[in-house]
């Protein structure tokens, strides 16, 4: 009989990140989707590898507790999301032992080493103000697990969405087969397949404008959590810091009355381009904007008593690592989108001198696999 036929039993120990649980079979890692930790299942292997197998669940021998009704019809088709099947505070607990679990394998900390996990979250629904949209005949949704097999979406909209951005994709057709919907701060929606349409967004009295395609945080509810997070994080008055990875100045234009001195660095000349023009908006003088790699950056004769980076899921690159490094800031504040290379990036700091003291999940993608985090390391 095939492997993806037989079932077996088998019981979920962990979460891990990407939405699976973790079991064993005669010693060997399971991978299994919507694995829920305590829950037992009947399994069918859906693949063999050397170091682990993956499957999917057949048969629920014993449930959670904290397993729920997904609201979702589409839940488990769609690719969108990872945790709708548990309750939301469940989904916090899992999501913290992941970004724990990562320090502890990777970064080697335990103990004393591990700062306590804070927790900022908002509303598990209807927070992204922007999305990439698929569309076929008419009907708009998102790919389907794996696969570019479209997931129509269900009559009332995405429960992700903002209830702007629902209401437009029910009464509009829609550019070609990959189109970028957003609603900016003045709540009117907009939709393209290219980046040549201008958003204007406001937080915590700063304006930003930017490109549609551009990258700026989705969650609508905690873009000012997340600044005030890292302006708590910050010193209260430095002489210069820099922001890596800067993107369109989310944090540098934040931080600036905080500064003599800011100096962001993108690869992106876009993003850069309206860093500058972003700051000459809100009239902030001491910001300078470079479109440069992070891996390219020098270090300066004098150096910055603060460093900010917000690299993309890949972390900061080893040349990137050692600048930071090199650059030998009192306090780095890390924003991190992926566990795993944060991890590893802090293991990195800790061998050159630095203690990570604080530790915060800020849930920007609830109900998703996605983890957000912000650490901050100080100068031993």
């Amino acid at each position: 009989m095939d492997n993806c036929m037989m079932t077996e039993r088998i019981k979920i120990v962990k979460p891990l990140y990407g939405g699976n649980g973790l079991g064993f079979r005669e010693g060997k890692a399971v991978f299994v989707r919507f694995g829920v930790p305590g829950e037992e299942y009947s399994i069918a292997v859906t693949s063999e590898c050397k170091d682990y197998d993956t499957a999917r669940i057949v048969v629920i021998n014993e449930k959670s507790p904290s397993r729920i009704g997904p609201e979702c019809p589409n839940f488990e088709a769609c690719g969108g999301c990872s945790y709708l099947h548990v309750s939301y505070d469940f989904e916090i607990a899992m999501k913290q032992e992941i970004i724990a679990d990562c320090l502890k394998r990777i970064a080697g900390m335990n103990g004393e080493d591990l700062p306590a996990i804070q927790v900022i979250k908002s509303h598990r629904f209807g927070y992204r103000s922007h999305a990439s949209v698929k569309s076929r005949n008419g009907k708009a949704g998102f790919f389907r697990q794996d696969s570019n097999d479209l997931v129509a979406f269900p009559d009332g909209g995405c429960l992700l969405l903002s209830p702007e951005i629902n209401d437009h994709l029910g009464n509009s057709a829609h550019p070609g087969n990959e189109f970028i919907v957003a609603v900016g701060h003045d709540g009117k929606c907009l939709e393209s397949a290219t980046d040549d349409i201008e958003i204007t967004e406001k937080e915590l009295n700063i304006e930003y404008r930017r490109d549609i395609g551009g990258f700026y945080q989705a969650n609508r509810f905690l873009r000012p959590a997340m600044i005030e997070s890292v302006r708590c994080s910050a010193q209260e008055k430095v002489g210069t810091f820099m922001d890596i990875f800067c993107g369109i100045g989310f944090f540098s234009l934040q931080l600036s009355s905080r500064a003599a001195r800011g100096i962001g660095y993108d690869i992106q000349k876009n993003a850069i381009s309206y860093a500058g023009k972003n700051a000459g908006i809100n009239v902030i003088g001491n910001l300078e904007f470079h479109a440069l790699a992070s891996s390219q950056i020098r270090i300066p004769a004098r150096r910055p008593e603060l460093v900010i980076i917000d690299p993309p899921r890949a972390g900061a690159d080893k040349k990137t690592r050692r600048t930071v490094c090199g650059l030998g800031p009192d306090r780095i504040i890390y924003v991190s989108c992926n566990p795993a290379t944060f991890a590893r990036d802090i293991r990195d700091f800790a061998k050159a001198g630095y203690r990570l003291s604080s530790l915060t999940m800020i849930d920007m993608f609830p109900g998703t696999m996605h983890l957000e985090t912000i650490g901050t390391l100080d100068l031993r």
